[in-house]
């Protein structure tokens, strides 16, 4: 297990999300999928949060042309008790 390799967005559930903190996990997303899966080709990256109860919800629309493959990946962060 390598800690230096994924986005860690998880850190930013308690957060308040704001343009920054959209964009640092947009920005820390795409780094990764562009040093670790050369591959794929991302459209979008859009980050929402459900309110009131610390939900981060992720949709990540990417591409890997090489197989024919379009796809959306939904990530939902939660709070959990």
């Amino acid at each position: 297990f390598n800690f230096d390799v994924g986005a860690n967005i998880r850190n930013n559930l308690f957060e308040t999300l704001s343009l920054e903190l959209i964009a640092g996990i947009q920005s820390s997303i795409a780094q990764n999928l562009r040093l670790y899966e050369t591959r794929v080709v991302l459209n979008n990256i859009r980050v929402t949060e459900t309110a009131n109860d610390n939900t981060v919800n992720v949709l990540i629309d990417l591409s890997v042309p090489e197989l024919n493959i379009q796809d959306i990946i939904k990530i939902e962060i939660a709070r959990t008790r």
